[in-house]
């Protein structure tokens, strides 16, 4: 079962889509695994924020497969030109568990990184604590060989991510983002976009694919 309603929303949408199949409708599918790069106010921006607030003491013990943002585009292209109708192309390169990725942002813009625990954050909700405490593993081979799928060493996305907040403002005001609220609760979804650092719930927030174990269909 898929913890997060948001991920089962995603899995329901592509079991309608694979029905066109019957229809004749030419469906390929394209599962990336967690997206990291420029233009990311929404998901792992928040999380490099609240890193650099040092707002985040721990985070779960699981781990995550990672595929930069525009390789994920180029793999879209790739699979619309190249893709074989019916079939899923996983994109996912770089492994690491949460407590990795948060050392890479701490090293990148200090702040403090969150600790592996099995204990919950009391900032971060029940709901993403069981998610970060899932481990994803996830075969690309076939994105790799069918669609020319390239992996991107994962400092090298959260890099690219951070020169882009560095641009925008965003790790400028993190630290007064952070401070100002009124709750320091993680959510599961919502937005932070450019220098006035807006967001559409009471506080900052992350959003994370869905860990599980996935492989490819092949047919």
């Amino acid at each position: 079962d898929i913890p997060i309603n948001y991920f089962r929303t995603k899995k329901r949408a592509e079991d309608e889509a694979l029905k066109g199949l019957e229809h004749g409708l030419a469906v390929v599918v394209i599962n990336p695994a967690n997206v990291v790069g420029p233009f990311d106010g929404v998901i792992w921006g928040p999380f490099v924020q609240a890193v650099a607030a040092a707002k985040l003491d721990t985070v779960g013990t699981g781990g995550a497969a990672f595929c930069h943002v525009e390789e994920v585009a180029r793999a879209h292209i790739a699979a619309f030109e190249k893709g074989r109708c019916g079939e899923r192309y996983l994109l996912a390169g770089a492994q690491a568990n949460f407590a990795e990725v948060g050392a890479v942002v701490s090293r990148l813009v200090g702040g403090r990184a969150p600790e592996g625990s099995s204990e919950r954050d009391p900032g971060m909700t029940p709901e993403m604590f069981n998610l970060m405490s899932l481990n994803q593993l996830i075969d690309c081979s076939k994105a790799l060989k069918v669609l020319g799928f390239k992996p991107v060493a994962l400092r090298d996305m959260f890099s690219e991510l951070v020169a882009w907040m560095r641009v925008e403002g965003l790790l400028d005001a993190a630290y007064r983002f952070w401070r100002g609220r009124a709750s320091n609760t993680i959510y599961v979804s919502g937005r932070v976009t450019g220098r006035r650092a807006r967001a559409g719930r009471p506080a900052n927030t992350l959003d994370f694919n869905y860990s599980g174990r996935c492989h490819e269909r092949d047919q």
